[in-house]
């Protein structure tokens, strides 16, 4: 008895191996696979597919009001459909032209006043060259010389760089125009079409061959789209409104290009917020603007806290990337992708990272 009970532990034990070992196998797999079709996802489907994920994403958005007027008020769908996009192309057209007004405004005074800023900078970076040669004893004209050849070298590289763009820059914006005409004219049907009619194309997914494998790609872009896009465009929108408010009690004639810069920052990994907002701080610091200095890492202190305070509430535990990990992500992304990619990169980590939860949670034992 004793022998035979040994047998069948160890018999037991090399079954668990192989079930381990080819559970391990399989989770190698389709992370490989995910990861595959993440790469042929954004490199060719999605500049193709982009304007009709718009109109689905912002199908979603005037849905609720849609099925309020078609149920609560009786009105036709096809008529609650062209009330609700209708309006919320006003509400866009408005925020929109507010918008472009105020930043045009903006940028051509700033791009003005660039000769004083630049004369500010060339001051505060003398002054930080001569603390320098208090602290360390080299020499702050070196310093300054070397740092002042840096800046050179990079403005040169930019205008060799940009000087095609601009030779050929009527052409371009010509078709630029274009293709946003066109893309916003296939978003906006698109959308049309997925609002009207929403239940007839739930139907007709959940009854077709692939019901499965639509529910549980249904599964993994709800929670990716609904908790990761959603939560990153609120925060950053807060963050914006929060800088934008800030700069305009400073009476800074740039608030609200500061506040989109800095909101759109805040998104990147180990650049953040106080990439931009600290050096203001600094500079007012050193114009002994000393109100204005507080008030700025006031609002750096605010952004952060807003971050780390609403990222996890509305994130919740389940999704939730870790700086190391967003910086890697944004990185591969960048190199794979281009600047796109330092967008989508933390994006495919996410729809990485939530095929793996699902395949775990389907292969576990019940």
């Amino acid at each position: 008895m004793l022998c035979k009970q040994v047998i069948i532990n160890i018999m037991g034990g090399k079954m668990n191996i192989k079930g381990s070992l080819r559970f391990k196998v399989e989770y190698i797999l389709v992370t490989f696979i995910t990861i595959f079709s993440v790469y042929i996802g954004i490199r060719f489907l999605l500049p193709v597919l982009a304007p009709f994920v718009v109109g689905f994403l912002l199908s979603k958005l005037v849905l609720p009001f849609i099925n309020f007027l078609n149920l609560k008020l009786n009105f036709h769908r096809t008529t609650a459909t062209i009330i609700s996009i209708i309006l919320m192309a006003g509400l866009l057209f408005l925020i929109s032209y507010f918008l472009i007004v105020k930043l045009s405004t903006q940028i051509t005074v700033f791009i003005k006043n660039w000769d004083i800023f630049s004369l500010n900078i060339s001051h505060i970076t003398r002054d930080c060259c001569n603390l320098v040669e208090k602290l360390t004893g080299l020499p702050s004209r070196n310093i300054y010389n070397q740092i002042y050849s840096c800046i050179l070298t990079a403005t040169d590289s930019i205008s060799k760089k940009l000087m095609p763009i601009v030779m050929n820059y009527s052409l371009s914006t010509v078709r630029c125009l274009f293709d946003v005409f066109i893309f916003l004219l296939v978003a906006a049907i698109a959308m049309f079409f997925f609002s009207r009619d929403n239940k007839e194309i739930n139907s007709f997914l959940l009854n077709c061959r692939f019901k499965e494998e639509i529910l549980f790609l249904r599964k993994i872009a709800k929670n990716v789209v609904v908790a990761y896009i959603k939560t990153q465009f609120i925060i950053i929108c807060i963050i914006a409104a929060i800088c934008t408010i800030g700069f305009t009690i400073l009476k800074n004639p740039y608030s609200i290009l500061y506040g989109i810069i800095i909101g759109i920052l805040d998104f990147l990994p180990l650049i953040g917020a106080g990439t931009f907002l600290v050096p203001i701080s600094i500079y007012y610091l050193f114009k002994a603007n000393y109100p204005a200095a507080v008030l700025t890492f006031v609002i750096f202190v605010v952004c952060y806290l807003v971050r780390e305070i609403l990222e996890p509430k509305l994130l919740g535990s389940r999704i939730g990337i870790h700086p190391l990990v967003s910086l890697i992500s944004v990185y591969i992304g960048y190199k794979v992708f281009g600047l796109l990619g330092m967008i989508l990169g933390p994006f495919g980590y996410v729809f990485v990272s939530e095929v793996q939860k699902v395949f775990c949670e389907y292969k576990k034992p019940s």
